[in-house]
C-alpha cells in the first residue's frame, strides 16, 4: 500500500459549458457575415465572438490543470496564454474552509433576470496571513453566500469549474487526506 496521499485533479477540457459558449459564439459570427449590417457592426460581432473562440479552443487544447489537490495545497490552474502567471498554488496552512457548490448562471440585470443553468464553483476562505491571488479573476473577500453557496459568514475568493469536469466527492476525499484540518462543505 502506497504511503503517498490521495492526489485528484481536473484538466480544462470541453464541458457543456465551453460547448454552448463556442456554439453561441459561433452562431453570432455566422449572423454578422449573413445579415446586412454596418461594417462597424460587424467588426464587433465577427471580432469579439472570435476572440471568445480562441480563448476556449485554446483552454481545451491546452488541457493545463484546471483544479489540483496534493500534499502541496490547492491549485486553481489559471487562463490559458498566462497559465503561469494566473496559477494559483494555495498552501494548506493558508486555507481556513473551501465550499463547493452549484452557483447559478443568470444574465440580466434587477428583478429581470434569465436562469441559464448552473456551474460547479469552488470557494476558499483564506487566513489573514495568507497570500493575495495573482488573477483578476480570483476576487477576494467575496460573500460566498451572496453567490448561491449555502453558507453563512464566509467571505472568500472563488473559481468556477465550467472549463473542467470536476467531481466534487473526489476533490472532497482528496483534500481529506492532504489537509484533515482543513474543513469542506460540499453542498453539491
Amino acid at each position: 500500500m502506497s504511503s503517498e496521499p490521495k492526489v485528484y485533479q481536473a484538466r480544462y477540457g470541453l464541458t457543456w459549458l465551453v460547448f454552448w459558449s463556442l456554439a453561441g459564439s459561433l452562431a453570432v459570427i455566422a449572423a454578422a457575415v449573413v445579415v446586412p449590417i454596418f461594417l462597424l457592426l460587424k467588426v464587433v460581432f465577427i471580432g469579439l465572438p472570435s476572440l471568445v473562440c480562441i480563448f476556449l479552443i485554446a483552454g481545451v487544447v491546452t488541457r493545463h490543470v484546471a483544479i489540483r489537490a496534493d500534499h502541496a495545497g490547492l491549485t486553481l490552474g489559471g487562463e490559458p496564454f498566462h497559465y503561469q502567471k494566473t496559477t494559483w498554488v494555495i498552501p494548506w496552512p493558508d486555507v481556513e474552509h473551501i465550499v463547493i457548490w452549484h452557483q447559478p448562471m443568470t444574465i440580466g440585470q434587477g428583478r429581470i433576470q434569465l436562469k441559464l443553468g448552473t456551474v460547479l464553483t469552488v470557494g476558499l476562505e483564506l487566513r489573514p496571513n495568507a497570500a493575495l491571488p495573482p488573477s483578476r479573476y480570483l476576487a477576494e473577500k467575496r460573500d460566498l453566500a451572496q453567490l448561491g453557496a449555502p453558507v453563512s459568514h464566509i467571505y472568500g475568493t472563488t473559481r468556477a469549474t465550467g472549463g473542467c469536469r470536476l467531481d466534487p466527492k473526489r476533490l472532497t476525499v482528496a483534500i481529506a487526506a492532504c489537509a484533515p484540518d482543513v474543513p469542506v462543505i460540499n453542498a453539491t
